[in-house]
């Protein structure tokens, strides 16, 4: 079976492709496609289908609970996938990755406590924190032509503040597509250990991990301090189905959880989202080898149609490309792209660091980056 070979075009339902045709500067060519949110472009893996027919035969759309197959399943993808042994008295659903960094967030620290974040980085949580009336506690990434790493030295002075509780990682990095090393995350939970600080850790990308990168959860190196976020939203696009799972291996903050989610309005997970789940992850190895292989290809492509001209940050996971126009570009990025018939997410989205930034999301057919790469090389050109 080949599962990246059935296009919607149309997307009636698709977000992105709705804020682009809204925009004033959109052009209907039938060429240009936005390159911005993070889902993608091709058919949901067929077995949902079937599976959900199965489920509707038997079952009404009623408020539900998982089923133990269910536990099952997952726990069988998360070791197999990820080496990380994990019990059904160790996971909770939720209906996304943000609802739960919200609640873990909520649970486990007080207003104006600091929550470190490490930037560029993914939107969400600066408004997230913000929301929260939680103090936003900044650690700039290094940035070496093109290559991000840890300012550890700035992560330690930053977390010796009493008053700093948390922190809020991203693994594998968005946007810049960092698979962190396994000593990189040593480092990391040193220092947090050190400075008894928490630690969730976003891994909602951690399954699209390319070339020779390996994904280590943090569950395998700090179960005592960590929660982890997990999806199959990401690589198997199943943004709207609004199930996610955390995972939590110290009983002291699983009952946090648990006590704080008693005392709000009920987090009932979509029913057919945990079919759909359970489906996905009973069926992943051929759909996420030809999802690499798709993705490894896209990316060699983009680095030989524009790598001459601008530094793209190397693809290591997730299917989000960080290219840096600063030379071309300083000001009104968006607004220059747009009237250019390019849709994708302004870097400054992810932070005063990203200025002059573009992220492109690459989950698509080829064809769509070549239209791309064209409309972007004559922006440089002139």
């Amino acid at each position: 079976m080949t599962y990246f070979k059935d296009v919607l075009d149309n997307q009636k339902n698709s977000v992105r492709l709705a804020r682009m045709k809204n925009n004033k500067h959109f052009v209907d060519d039938n060429q240009t496609f936005p390159f911005t949110v993070a889902d993608m472009s091709f058919k949901a893996m067929p077995e949902i289908k079937e599976a959900i027919n199965e489920y509707l035969e038997e079952n009404t759309l009623c408020y539900t609970f998982p089923r133990d197959s269910y536990y099952d399943v997952l726990s069988n993808f998360m070791k197999e996938v990820h080496n990380l042994e994990v019990d059904r008295k160790e996971v909770l659903t939720f209906t996304g990755v943000l609802p739960m960094i919200d609640t873990i967030i909520k649970s486990n620290t007080n207003e104006k406590d600091g929550i470190v974040i490490f930037t560029p980085v993914y939107p969400p949580f600066y408004s997230t924190v913000k929301n929260a009336n939680r103090t936003l506690v900044e650690c700039p990434l290094n940035n070496e032509d093109g290559f991000y790493t840890i300012d550890f030295e700035l992560f330690d002075s930053l977390t010796q503040d009493e008053n700093v509780k948390m922190v809020l990682f991203c693994s594998p990095h968005n946007p810049v597509s960092r698979v962190w090393t396994k000593e990189e995350l040593e480092k990391l939970v040193e220092i947090s250990r050190k400075n008894n600080l928490l630690i969730i850790s976003d891994e909602i990308h951690a399954d699209i991990t390319l070339y020779d990168n390996t994904h280590t959860p943090l569950a395998t190196l700090a179960p005592e301090i960590t929660y982890t976020c997990t999806s199959p939203s990401k690589t198997f696009n199943l943004a709207s189905s609004n199930c996610a799972n955390l995972i939590v291996k110290n009983p002291k903050l699983y009952g946090r959880i648990v006590d704080y989610n008693t005392k709000q309005p009920h987090n009932w997970v979509n029913a057919l989202g945990l079919v759909a789940t359970e489906t996905v992850y009973s069926n992943y190895k051929q759909w996420m080898v030809e999802l690499k292989e798709l993705l490894e290809k896209n990316y060699e492509y983009i680095k030989e149609r524009l790598g001459h001209k601008v530094t793209i940050t190397p693809l290591e996971g997730t299917y989000l490309l960080w290219v840096d126009l600063n030379p071309y570009i300083k000001e009104n990025i968006e607004e220059r792209l747009h009237q250019h018939n390019i849709y994708v997410n302004n870097g400054e989205m992810f932070g005063d660091n990203g200025k002059g930034f573009i992220r492109i999301n690459i989950a698509c057919p080829l064809e769509y980056l070549e239209v791309l790469c064209d409309r972007l090389l004559k922006v440089i050109e002139d």
